[in-house]
């Protein structure tokens, strides 16, 4: 271990594997834990240029790095992170190495310095603190102090309007807008500071899985719209950048099963319209109006969602059954054309012959003419015989 030395300054370096979900799927642990092996190798070789260390494998994606100073640099000032060049330079060292052999990168973290041994967990705690601004800086980054001091002069924003206005999008289906009041909003948190992002993170989570419950969604494909599920999923991803993606993802999930939802209720819609067209076609007073009553649907709305779901107008099915029907009695009835158009529901013998001309391109008596059409007996009873007339004798009569 390291021979701490306490009259000099102790940092904690944090080591984060960038990019961790796919270090874990391209090696297996025994080749997990030899590339956690080379990194301390790295990071402790190149350290012994001006330092003592000493390195800890924490598992999952942290190596701990303790390391003093061999003799004080009264010239060695802080770079803008917060961390002295002498040691800046080392670390960038370490992440050059690391990447060119092994092809993996690097974020580090670095504490405030301490003489005090007591102190050094807080310190680590620090460390931690500090390795969360990878999210705002990205991959790769060397984080220091002057991260949290920067952090203390932001604030929080958060913008409840923008959250109203990306519900109402959503619900409306506004998949642009929906897209742009996210951006909006992450931007605002990215400008804030990790603190901000990651409660806007929750805030946005909680806002999106309310507005799917809302619309009937638990999940859609393989997205899932419970706050646990979506918050640990975000949790693993690294940068801002990654969180807006997912985020989007997310958003366009629910605007896809806002959308196939609502194909389906509409479809449920038609087939339910249809089903009371074919029962109740012979009605003439069937109409627009009196299907949205029956559905308890304004008839403006009924009428946009049937011809965008059927392709055709409520009134233009109506007659489409009626004349289907027509059709079928003049195959097969003796019934005349004008009893035929009042029995499917016409009122208006004119409208009948438009209406079934447009249909099959033909008169309804041209129709009845063509060949293979079977006329059976009429629907009408027979007429009475004349007064004093003798009844009819019966083929078998002698």
């Amino acid at each position: 271990g390291l021979h701490v030395r306490v009259e000099k300054p102790m940092r904690i370096l944090v080591l984060l594997l960038d990019g961790y979900d796919a270090f874990l799927m391209a090696n297996n642990a025994k080749d997990r834990d030899l590339l956690r092996f080379c990194i301390r190798n790295i990071a402790e070789e190149l350290m012994r240029n001006g330092f003592l260390c000493d390195s800890a494998d924490m598992a999952d994606d942290q190596i701990v790095l303790l390391m003093q100073p061999v003799q004080d640099h009264p010239d060695d000032h802080a770079t803008e992170t917060g961390i002295p060049t002498r040691l800046h330079s080392v670390l960038q060292a370490i992440q050059q190495a690391t990447h060119q052999h092994l092809s993996l990168s690097l974020t580090i973290a670095c504490s405030s310095p301490s003489t005090v041994p007591e102190d050094l967990p807080a310190r680590y705690e620090q460390a931690l603190r500090i390795a969360r601004h990878r999210k705002l800086v990205g991959l790769g980054a060397l984080l220091g102090p002057g991260s949290e001091k920067r952090e203390d002069e932001m604030g929080h924003p958060y913008d409840l309007a923008l959250e109203n206005r990306l519900v109402e999008a959503l619900k409306l289906g506004k998949r642009d807008l929906s897209l742009r009041l996210l951006d909006e909003q992450l931007d605002l948190a990215v400008a804030g500071g990790v603190v901000a992002l990651d409660e806007t993170i929750l805030r946005l989570v909680l806002c999106v899985s309310h507005t799917a419950a809302q619309l009937g969604l638990e999940s859609w494909q393989n997205l899932d719209f419970t706050p646990g599920v979506m918050i640990r999923n975000l949790n693993r991803l690294e940068t801002a950048e990654q969180v807006r993606k997912a985020m989007e993802h997310h958003v366009l999930g629910i605007l896809a099963g806002r959308e196939e939802r609502k194909g389906d209720r509409h479809r449920r819609l038609i087939e339910r319209v249809n089903g009371i067209i074919r029962n109740r076609h012979t009605d003439p007073n069937l109409s627009l109006q009196a299907l949205a009553d029956d559905v308890s649907l304004s008839a403006a709305h009924l009428g946009k969602v049937y011809r965008e779901a059927a392709g055709q107008s409520v009134a233009d099915h109506i007659n489409e059954v009626r004349v289907h029907e027509a059709a079928r009695m003049l195959r097969t009835t003796a019934d005349t054309v004008n009893e035929i158009a009042e029995r499917v529901g016409f009122l208006s013998i004119g409208h009948f012959y438009t209406t079934f001309r447009k249909s099959y391109g033909m008169t309804p008596n041209f129709y009845r003419k063509r060949p293979g059409t079977f006329l059976l007996t009429s629907h009408r009873p027979p007429p009475s015989p004349p007064p004093g007339a003798r009844p009819a004798l019966s083929s078998g009569s002698g």
